[in-house]
């Protein structure tokens, strides 16, 4: 099932495919020998109503400065990239939109992160919205609600929770397509819903939106701090006039279909987005390929391009019946005719934004509904990974018969044949 969105990469390759073995969990790659962190400007990742509300300052006993975002009537902060709610880091270690943030005083009556994507079912506007609300109910504890659609209903399921130093916001898969679960330090607090996508396009819908109503009559502006999202941190700021944040997370990788296996001998699709916190363009990618063959003495990898089309692979069997990539005396076969109509292929992507990082690497079968493990007896040791399926595209091209009946000066169009 495809999850629908907007401006989405499909990636149209397909092939005799190669990727290295990498684990069970995502790889990084040193990005050089110059260390100094990348930075980026804290104003261009967000924007506000009044960019004077977006600031930074050193809490507690860190050394760096937090990013603050404070509040004043009908004000409103807002992420200025795509938003990733839904990925993975390793096999079977699956990652869903986080953040973390802390009240840095308790001058507000409401406070609440709005959400926006593609809907998995249509809706006026064409976009899902979800709101997570926070509600004082004393300098203590806070109601959290969430709620579908622009407006807030007059009843909230709320649930009363206390009010800690931090405030870990964490999604999870709900119980049906389209629902995603969220806890605030580790309490379920309701349920998002007609969740499309597995991420928010910022060109198609407003990702991710902060806004608040501060406690009338209040002295100083109410402001919460933002410490990370999605894995990067955002209390690693420095600058006095300028607040540059240092950049600690690589891009992720976001698939938005389910796999279940690609079909030899058509070109191979996949809709997904190379997404990072705080690089908005130019990240770079990196897609390699490699297809089980059981003669393979070697792991080689190919580059995966568009005009990479998946095909049979075709090995020799010796005198005792072992795999050999020697053609001169052997029977000729293929992973196909000795594995009951299928091939098996590995795919990985390795991305960038740049920075001094460095580069991460996943593995396609981690998103996969179903996998093969195969391993391989290489010249030095074996090779075990998780393979996706190849099926023979058994449907084929359908034909129908056109003649013309020269009587009504017509074409005549037969039965598909």
């Amino acid at each position: 099932m495809n999850r629908k969105s907007k401006n989405l990469l499909t990636f149209m390759l397909a092939g005799a495919l190669c990727a290295a073995t990498i684990g069970g969990a995502a790889t990084m790659t040193a990005a050089n020998a110059d260390t100094t962190p990348t930075t980026y400007a804290l104003t261009n990742v967000f924007g506000a109503s009044d960019r004077t509300l977006i600031g930074a300052e050193k809490v507690g006993t860190n050394e760096k400065q937090t990013a603050k975002f404070s509040f004043v009537k009908d004000s409103w902060v807002e992420f200025n990239r795509d938003l990733a709610i839904k990925w993975y880091e390793g096999k079977n270690e699956v990652k869903y939109l986080n953040f973390d943030f802390a009240f840095a005083n308790k001058n507000f009556t409401d406070l609440s992160f709005k959400f926006e994507v593609a809907p998995a079912q249509t809706v006026e506007g064409d976009k899902a919205i979800n709101t997570i609300n926070f509600t004082k109910v004393s300098d203590t504890e806070v109601s959290v609600a969430v709620y579908a659609g622009e407006d807030e209903p007059e009843t909230l399921n709320a649930t009363t929770i206390a009010i800690a130093d931090n405030m870990a916001v964490a999604l999870s898969e709900g119980s049906a397509y389209g629902e995603f679960t969220v806890k605030v330090n580790g309490t379920e607090v309701g349920v998002m819903t007609n969740v499309g996508s597995n991420f928010a396009d910022t060109g198609s819908v407003d990702t991710f939106t902060m806004k608040a109503t501060p406690q009338e009559g209040a002295t100083e502006k109410f402001a919460i701090y933002f410490s990370s999202l999605n894995g990067q941190s955002f209390d690693n700021i420095t600058g006095d006039t300028s607040k540059m944040v240092e950049d600690d997370a690589a891009p992720v990788l976001v698939v938005n279909q389910d796999i279940s296996g690609f079909l030899l001998g058509t070109a191979f699709t996949l809709e997904y987005e190379k997404i990072d916190v705080l690089k908005s363009s130019s990240l770079t990618e990196t897609k390699e390929y490699y297809q089980y063959n059981p003669a393979d003495k070697e792991i080689k990898k190919k580059t995966l391009t568009t005009s990479t089309y998946f095909m049979d692979t075709v090995y020799y069997l010796d005198g005792n019946g072992a795999p050999t990539n020697e053609a001169e005396g052997n029977t000729k076969t293929s992973v196909f005719r000795e594995n009951n109509g299928e091939e098996y292929v590995s795919i990985t992507f390795e991305l960038g934004d740049g920075s001094s990082v460095g580069k991460k690497t996943y593995d396609l079968s981690w998103y996969a509904t179903e996998t093969v493990e195969k391993t391989i007896t290489l010249a030095e040791g074996t090779d075990t990974r998780d393979y996706i399926v190849l099926n023979r595209n058994e449907e084929g091209p359908s034909y129908k018969l056109i003649t013309a009946d020269e009587g009504t000066e017509t074409n005549v169009v037969s039965a598909e044949l």
